[in-house]
């Protein structure tokens, strides 16, 4: 084991300025890996963008952390996944409480000649039940379907499954001819067929998604176990909510994880204002894949083409990450994984698959997206009273690299300088890298308060965030972190959403609790499939999927005086 020792720096600027961390193009430790789950923050981000207020629900830790993009500390583990644990001391964003903060990434070396990608098996399971006639949702789903055709080399093969009150199979793996991979003119026709395939698909009826995932896994399943030397991976488009089969969002999440023992990845692809969030980033997060939102047209170019190249063979199998707090400390909130289990001193969670993350550097994708930046765990570290040392954790990684039945463990330990029940006037910081990890976790606990505040009092959001918003500036004064200022857009337009809805500035001196301002009734909603809190009035724009969110499907709660 190794310990992490601690580094004071004036500020967070001073310290990543110092150690010449965040800059372009920095990727001395390699690639980022993600835990699966959302890779975007396209949801929370389109409400606000529609007008609206989003519940705290809407905020996917996976896909916050997702959106942004850190140079981790060297993978020189001497393995070809390595475990990084870093450790923050300072003082929190929402509330100014001390705060001691343990965060848990993975990355991986870079290789002079990285293994070739094997052939895929690729199954897409497509929602055309009837409210995907809604915006021309299946007419975006087609565009990214004829994306993904024209993306798949001579030795991929593809399926397509669509359902909706019924699941039909709608193309099988073609068949190569007598050369195999197919040669140019096979493949062009092929590609030909497909995209006739897909322009003859129709909106119609309800949503079995159990059904089609079944159907799914079922050619996967087959395909791997004919060609074992291949890839397989499913990708599911929906636009609704289960209606028809198994409607049960748990009882559909269960299945899956059954089906994926095999080996066989699933990735989730919501798009509309309707489907069920929570499952579907919850079956990408289970079924060792990744789950995004296509909120524009450009989000549909990105996820279309990234998903081939990055989320389809996986770094590592079977990976379980364990944290283990020492005697002087408890495990708090995890963030950063809806697949954690924590009981007093000891957590962990366990992973099918790893995959590396597509972006490579803190700027954003060609298409100017910050999805795919690598996943990370937040653990709130709770020091017992009147006890210090200097171990504050152990770390513990167990996986199976892909060309072996070996396992291969890692563990690290972490350790602190000073007593982390007082808060230090400047943070202390394992590594340079943790000083962005911990601006974002802050940035992601003070938007998750004030989406919860929401709820009860605009005024107490609103004063969240602007308080939010000037730390995050004085944070970024000097770095220009582009993804850090784009956190600070969305907490922009959260305050502008609320001082719209008719929420205004607290007085010096008093508090939000306590100030009520004098404005009429407003309508009041409780979270819809999106967690929506209230409706906006944006406007929908040409190849827009949504800038409604909430407004069809929010249903009436109550009227009560804004505070």
């Amino acid at each position: 084991m190794r310990s992490v020792s601690l580094l004071l720096y004036a500020s967070s600027a001073a310290l990543l300025a110092a150690c010449g961390a965040g800059s372009a193009g920095d990727s001395a430790g390699g690639g980022n890996v993600g835990f699966g789950g959302a890779q975007d923050n396209g949801v929370f981000r389109s409400i606000l963008e529609a007008g609206g207020i989003p519940g705290p629900s809407t905020l996917d830790a996976n896909g916050f952390f997702a959106e942004h993009y850190v140079s981790l500390p060297p993978a020189d583990c001497g393995q070809p996944l390595c475990l990084q644990g870093m450790l923050a001391l300072g003082t929190s964003w929402v509330d100014g409480s001390a705060q001691t903060t343990l965060a848990v990434a993975l990355n991986t070396p870079e290789l002079a000649e990285p293994p070739a990608p094997k052939p895929l098996d690729l199954v897409l399971v497509v929602d055309t039940s009837g409210s995907m006639v809604e915006d021309d949702r299946i007419g975006f789903v087609k565009q990214g379907l004829d994306l993904l055709i024209d993306e798949l080399g001579p030795e991929d093969r593809m399926a397509l499954v669509t359902y909706n009150t019924d699941v039909e199979l709608a193309a099988d793996f073609r068949l190569l001819g007598e050369t195999d991979p197919a040669d140019e003119n096979e493949l062009a026709a092929w590609r030909t067929s497909m995209h006739a395939t897909v322009s003859e698909l129709v909106a119609d009826g309800t949503t079995n998604i159990a059904g089609g995932l079944q159907v799914g896994f079922d050619l996967a399943e087959e395909a791997r176990a004919a060609h074992p030397e291949r890839s397989q991976r499913v990708i599911l488009l929906s636009d609704g909510q289960p209606t028809a089969g198994i409607v049960d969002p748990e009882q559909i999440m269960a299945a899956t994880e059954e089906r994926i023992a095999s080996g066989v990845g699933l990735t989730t692809i919501g798009v509309g204002r309707d489907f069920n969030l929570a499952l579907m980033s919850g079956l990408a997060e289970r079924g060792a894949g990744n789950f995004y939102y296509l909120e524009d047209p450009q989000a549909i170019e990105e996820v279309f083409t990234e998903e081939l190249d990055y989320f389809v063979e996986p770094l590592a199998l079977s990976v379980t990450i364990e944290v283990r707090a020492t005697g002087d400390h408890l495990l708090g909130e995890v963030i950063g994984t809806k697949l954690w289990f924590s009981e007093g001193q000891v957590g962990s969670m366990h992973l099918p698959a790893l995959f590396r993350a597509s972006r490579t550097s803190d700027q954003p994708g060609e298409g100017g997206g910050r999805r795919g930046g690598g996943g990370t765990l937040f653990i709130e570290m709770q020091p017992i009273e009147g006890l210090a040392t200097g171990e504050i954790a152990e770390v513990r990684m167990r996986y199976r690299p892909l060309d072996s039945e070996e396992y291969v463990e890692q563990s690290i330990l972490v350790s602190h300088p000073a007593d982390p029940s007082v808060s230090p006037e400047d943070a202390f910081y394992s590594h340079e890298a943790m000083a962005k990890q911990h601006a974002m976790y802050n940035l992601y606990l003070g938007l998750r308060a004030a989406a919860d505040e929401s709820q009860e009092y605009y005024n107490c959001a609103l004063a969240q965030l602007s308080d939010l918003d000037a730390r995050a500036a004085a944070w970024n004064l000097e770095l220009k972190d582009e993804d850090i200022e784009a956190d600070r857009e969305l907490i922009q337009a959260f305050m502008a959403n609320l001082r719209q809805e008719g929420a205004q500035n607290v007085p010096e001196g008093q508090s939000c609790d306590d100030y009520a301002y004098p404005v009429d009734d407003v309508v009041y909603y409780n979270e819809g499939p999106f967690g929506c809190s209230a409706g906006g009035s944006g406007s929908t724009g040409a190849g827009m999927f949504m800038l409604l969110l909430c407004s069809a499907a929010l249903v009436l709660a109550s009227r009560r005086r804004a505070r």
